[in-house]
């Protein structure tokens, strides 16, 4: 008799489509006037012209970020992020949020008020709200979470998904993909000799965050990289300026190469990578000074909360004009061709495009 299936088996995205044959089978996911199942949010009509827009994320001690590595403030402030990037996606604008902590009886009360500083930190530019929430006690020594659902709005029909893409399409991304996993590689290093075998440490830990400041107070190329991992930036206003002008978004939290390869298959194209990829000067930096090759911060898991469009050839001129303005980089990376889902690369590419970790980000892994 054969084991019954596991989720370690079937794996994130198996589990994701599993719930959408079951929820499609019933009446549990709402009238289908009323409610677009989006990949990373939701979108409901509540009054003619809006759409709200709901996302949910949760970041789990050890699993999701590393506590000696970050202030408490700085927690709060990127467990925020992480949900905007998913409005980003779609092009809507922030406005609610709930959020529900499990904590250990032992989480210092100054850490939980930095915790909120660094939250209210992150919503100011958006002028959002806090609008409940909810606590929960963890055991000592277990792993311990912040969990927020965030509420934004579009207007009617007005929001982007990674379904709209079209042969001809230019295939852009924002920022320098690979950046936060080899921040994230630096963070470990510097750990390392700091905490030994304990990377999920008390969040005051602060001789750990001593030496990444240390790190980044003595390189440039370093800083930049740990900001990215660190200290990371959604990119709501970039989201809201492709609505009407993008034909597909999608960010790339999941890692660049994997969030492409979704918007391929939502849309049902192929994307040809024709041009030269973003690679910074702190990436190499870093690769040479850590002995580590730098297609494993490309092409694999990378926690960059950036953009990846694809863009009509006659609206492209403007996008790239309204983003770069803004002061945020974007890149030309390739071409949407007609034909089966999936990814090549050309040598105008640049790189070894088959080297390094090839799959994203999944829950579901064998650690």
């Amino acid at each position: 008799m054969s084991k019954a299936p596991t989720l370690l088996q079937l794996g994130e995205f198996g589990a994701i489509d599993l719930l959408r044959q079951v929820l499609a089978g019933s009446n549990a996911s709402g009238r289908r006037d009323l409610l677009e199942l989006q990949d990373d949010a939701a979108l409901f009509s509540i009054e003619p012209g809006r759409q709200v827009v709901a996302t949910c994320d949760v970041q789990v001690s050890g699993r999701h970020f590393l506590p000696a590595a970050l202030s408490a403030q700085e927690l709060g402030a990127r467990a925020l992020t992480v949900n905007l990037s998913d409005l980003a996606a779609v092009g809507a604008r922030p406005e609610r949020v709930l959020i529900s902590l499990g904590l250990p009886g032992s989480f210092l009360v100054s850490d939980l008020r930095d915790l909120y500083r660094g939250i209210i930190d992150a919503m100011a530019p958006h002028e959002m709200a806090v609008i409940g929430g909810n606590f929960t006690g963890m055991s000592e020594g277990s792993e311990w979470f912040i969990d927020m659902t965030v509420l934004g709005s579009v207007p009617d029909g007005g929001a982007l998904s990674r379904g709209g893409a079209h042969a001809g399409d230019v295939i852009a991304v924002t920022g320098s993909p690979g950046s936060s996993a080899a921040g994230l590689a630096l963070v470990e290093h510097v750990l390392a000799p700091v905490c030994g075998t304990e990377p999920a440490a008390p969040v005051s830990l602060g001789s750990a965050r001593m030496s990444i400041r240390e790190l980044a107070d003595s390189r440039t190329w370093a800083r930049e990289l740990l900001d990215a991992y660190l200290r990371p930036r959604a990119r709501v206003e970039a989201g809201r300026i492709l609505r009407g002008r993008a034909s597909a978004l999608i960010d790339i939290s999941d890692g660049w190469r994997s969030d492409l390869g979704h918007l391929c298959r939502a849309s049902r194209v192929r994307a040809v990578l024709d041009r030269p990829f973003p690679i910074s000067r702190a990436l190499q930096e870093a690769a040479s000074h850590l002995q580590i090759p730098i297609e494993e911060w490309l092409y694999g898991p990378s926690d960059d909360y950036e953009l990846m469009m694809t863009v009509p050839p006659h609206a492209w001129d403007e996008v790239c004009s309204r983003l770069t303005e803004g002061g945020l980089p974007v890149h030309p990376i390739g071409t949407m061709h007609a034909g089966e889902a999936g990814i090549e690369a050309t040598d105008d590419f640049g790189g070894d495009f088959q080297s390094g970790a090839s799959g994203g980000w999944n829950h579901f892994h064998a650690d």
